[in-house]
């Protein structure tokens, strides 16, 4: 076979039958189309899409050797038949060798090389030579150099290449394979991507992170609200849907909103398939259960749906005879439930038991049988003691210990036995029963000498059937008594006690917690010692002291950080260590003046005293009611300290809250004549009207507030203030009028017995007031509602209904763009076969429009009708 190229009419295949020549033409290499083929042994440069040779020297088709033509990448030139980077040497991807005449082979003598082949630099190869007997090449350890030793041939992955023909370093050739679309071989023999990825706007995207086809993806943004990515039914393309269709009269407009209908029919339709009646027995392993019930249920069967859980459903097992099988019958939805039964006055467990994991429920359903299965409980018996002995007790009738029972395996076997009262000298017996399980035991003394807390007797216990004969043991080191006498500062304290205790002593073991006590310091006489006496388990205590009605701190004192206690401590003294307080009194004024007050009884300021060493000596002191026109005074006593002094007003002109009148204030000694004064600027007047939309709001109010205007102060929120629109007509305007102190106010209105809206609405966000202010004209701003109206069915047709008063249905209106606007309004009962039809007003919005029903076939639960339906 052979190709005349210059007559650019292609003979070949000349030796092939006629009947195979046209199927074996592709193989055979035939070219019909007058021109040659595309390899290199006709093409320098590349080979474009419809075969024909290209130069391969421009960017758009790139390439030498007769590899495939590429198209560079943006910021790339085809120099020498490769891609590569504007302002670099380098090739960075692109087909094989150009034929531009600048790229030169580099030759053997230029390499420094003399044997084996090695690539030339253009695509191809060179031959070396071979080596003079006794040499090798690559032998003295430089590859492609004839050298004495032998020559570790490298491998292509040694050499860290994966494509193209690379010399093995010891004059061989290794082909180190092919590179995947789209990447190509680049001159390093590495592959290199040669892929143009696509762009959003070339893909049609507009949302979301499509594939870029060049194995990576693109970022094409958000949608705006209420259009999600893909939910007009395109992928990566913003839009929106009616998900659950549109009422009769509306349309689904390009947001996915139902729109252009009337407000004023709206057909609400309920899609929910009805309850089906189930029934059957319960059984316990298989057998009748027994109940000792008079009217009470026995037990309780619950119905889990696994698809929607507003179908859950419970069936009570109700109390009909002592021996009559345990029946239950009940309506649940159809779906797929896990059954469970917990047991009321049986002996069925107390506890939820499933007894059915995947119970399909798709029609009336009679004859089930629920079976638990359960291990009935066995008797367990024996007795406590202590130390080995007997315990002690002096109960009347309540409770001497609690045995608890904790399972190992299942926490719902639990139990606990009482010992209860049965004689101060008899055995503490304790019996009862518990199912078969390993337990650890421990004991809880009652009113007894056994701990007050829980002591674990037997970690390990295995109950496989009744029991009897236990002895539970439990070790505790007896109480120790321990007194002694508190003092303050090492002398008597004072107290004016009568039957309240004068100070408590409190045992802190570093041990046990369980060891901790408290001791008190009865009230025994204002004169006699501050004596204690009590009893403590053996331990090393932290002792202190809180005093009661006495001079002693009102805190916990430590003591004694360190006391050991080992047998019976008698004489202990407990000194308290504490300067006494001091007096303190003075005068509190404003702003350098007499305050003015009108108070009866209470007090007409407060002023605080914060200790800044010891939180425990902060103190409050009243500033009295004594007289409109008398001086603000104050007096009491502090400890010793320096304090942060602050005054707070009550039934006077002082600020309502806390003022810092002092930052430091020392007190060593008794100290008179303080000038606490507080700086403050007057309250100021402010009036006004409110108005709705330009004109004047209506109301109905008889006492009530008709609105409030709220003043937010931008600089303190002491300032703050409500002021109230009273009712003062119906037709009168809302007139307003108060005292703020200067400040700069955002101002806002809440509507009360009117037509204004009932939530805050900001009317002015920066108001200045800083002189009486007359005047004011606050309007809000809100369209009116609208009247909306319609009728509630249930799957197409008339729900049924029982009420006689109470609501059948109730209809939910959320707002998608103010929450304020939510509102919901009533289906009532208006007979048991009329439609359910409702009528109500709502704000201009867009809303999501659900159904809840009440005294009827309805759906006990909220059911969404429509995802968003405009109401201008």
């Amino acid at each position: 076979m052979r190709t005349l190229v210059g007559s650019g009419v292609v003979r070949c295949m000349r030796r092939l039958a006629l009947p195979v020549l046209i199927a074996l033409a592709s193989a055979a290499g035939c070219d019909f189309t007058g021109k040659p083929p595309c390899n290199p042994s006709t093409c320098a440069g590349c080979c474009d899409a419809k075969g024909d040779c290209q130069p391969g020297i421009i960017t758009t088709a790139c390439g030498r050797a007769a590899s495939q033509c590429v198209a560079c990448l943006e910021l790339q030139t085809c120099q020498l038949g490769f891609c590569t980077v504007i302002g670099t040497g380098g090739g960075a991807g692109g087909g094989g060798g150009g034929s531009d005449g600048g790229c030169q082979p580099t030759t053997c003598q230029q390499a420094a090389k003399n044997c084996g082949t090695i690539p030339e630099g253009c695509g191809g190869t060179a031959w070396c030579g071979d080596c003079p007997a006794g040499q090798s090449c690559g032998g003295g350890g430089t590859p492609n150099v004839c050298g004495t030793g032998s020559c570790t041939p490298k491998t292509c992955a040694l050499l860290g290449k994966n494509c193209g023909s690379v010399s093995d370093g010891c004059g061989a050739t290794l082909d180190c394979g092919s590179c995947q679309a789209p990447n190509v071989c680049g001159p390093d023999n590495i592959c290199v991507t040669n892929c143009v990825p696509k762009t959003c706007g070339q893909l049609g995207a507009t949302c979301g992170t499509p594939p870029d086809g060049c194995g990576g993806n693109l970022s094409c943004g958000t949608c705006a609200a209420p259009k999600t990515c893909g939910g007009g039914g395109t992928a990566f393309t913003c839009g929106a849907s009616c998900a659950r269709g549109c009422p009769p009269g509306y349309s689904c407009d390009a947001n996915g909103t139902c729109a252009g209908g009337s407000a004023s029919s709206l057909a609400l339709n309920v899609v929910q398939a009805p309850k089906v009646s189930v029934s059957g027995v319960v059984t316990l392993n298989g057998g009748q259960p027994t109940s000792t019930c008079s009217t009470s249920d026995r037990a309780t069967v619950y119905f889990k749906s696994k698809g929607d859980p507003s179908y859950d459903a419970t069936i009570p097992v109700p109390c009909n005879g002592a021996t009559t099988p345990f029946a239950f019958s009940g309506l649940v939805y159809p779906s797929t439930y896990e059954v469970s039964v917990r047991g009321g006055l049986s002996n069925l467990p107390s506890w939820t038991v499933v007894v059915s994991s995947n119970l399909t429920v798709s029609g009336p359903t009679s004859g089930l049988s629920l079976n638990v299965v359960q291990a009935p409980k066995v008797s367990v018996s024996g007795v406590l003691t202590l130390n080995g002995g007997q315990p002690t007790s002096n109960c009347s009738t309540s409770d001497r210990a609690t045995v608890y029972f904790k399972s190992s395996a299942n926490p719902n076997y639990d139990a606990s036995i009482p010992v209860p009262c049965n004689g101060a000298t008899t055995p503490f017996t304790f019996s009862g029963q518990v199912y078969p399980s390993t337990y650890q035991v421990s004991v809880r003394g009652g009113l007894s000498n056994l701990p007050s807390w829980t002591v674990v007797v037997n970690p390990s216990l295995t109950v496989s059937g009744p029991t009897s004969g236990l002895t539970l043991n439990v070790v505790q080191a007896p109480k120790v008594s321990v007194s002694g006498v508190v003092t303050l500062n090492g002398a008597q304290p004072t107290s004016n006690c009568s039957t309240s205790d004068r100070a408590t002593v409190y045992f802190k073991s570093a041990a046990n917690p369980n060891y901790d006590a408290s001791i008190a310091v009865p009230c025994n006489g204002a004169t006699t010692p501050f004596t204690f006496s009590g009893q403590v388990y053996p331990s090393t205590y932290e002792v202190s002291v809180r005093g009661g009605l006495s001079n002693l701190p009102s805190w916990t004192v430590v003591v004694n950080p360190s006391l050991t206690v080992s047998g019976p401590t008698s004489g202990l003294t407990l000194n308290v260590v504490q300067a006494p307080k001091v007096s303190v009194s003075g005068v509190v004024t404003l702003n350098g003046g007499q305050p003015t007050s009108n108070c009866s009884t209470s007090d007409r300021a407060t002023v605080y005293f914060k200790s800044k060493s010891n939180s425990n000596y902060d103190a409050t002191i009243p500033v009295p009611c004594s007289g409109a026109t008398t001086p603000f005074t104050f007096s009491g006593q502090v400890y010793p300290s320096t304090y942060e002094v602050s005054v707070r007003g009550g039934l006077s002109n002082l600020p309502s809250w806390t003022v810092l009148v002092n930052t430091s204030l020392t007190i060593s000694g008794p100290s008179s004549g303080l000038t606490l004064n507080v700086v403050q600027a007057p309250k100021v007047s402010v009036s006004g009207v409110v108005t709705l939309n330009g004109g004047q709001p209506t109301s109905n109010c008889s006492t009530s507030d008709r609105a409030t205007v709220y003043f937010k102060s931008a600089a303190n929120p002491n300032y703050d203030a409500s002021i109230s629109v009273p009712c003062n007509g119906a037709t009168t305007p809302f007139t307003f009028s108060g005292q703020v102190y200067p400040s700069t106010f955002e101002v806002s209105v809440r509507g009360g017995l009117s037509n204004l809206p009932s939530w805050t609405v900001v009317v002015n966000t920066s108001l200045t007031i800083n002189a009486p202010t007359s005047g004011l004209t606050l309007n809000v701003v809100q369209p009116p509602k609208v009247p909306v109206s319609g009728v509630v069915t249930l799957n197409g047709a008339q729900p049924t209904s029982n009420c006689s008063t109470s609501d059948r249905a109730t209809v939910y209106f959320k707002s998608a763009a103010n929450p304020n606007y939510d509102t919901f309004i009533a289906v009532p009962c208006n007979g048991a076969t009329t439609p359910f039809t409702f009528s109500g007003q709502v704000y201009p919005s867009t809303y999501e429009i659900s159904v809840r029903g009440g005294l009827s076939s309805l759906p006990s639960w909220t059911v969404v009708i429509v995802d968003r339906l405009q109401i201008p």
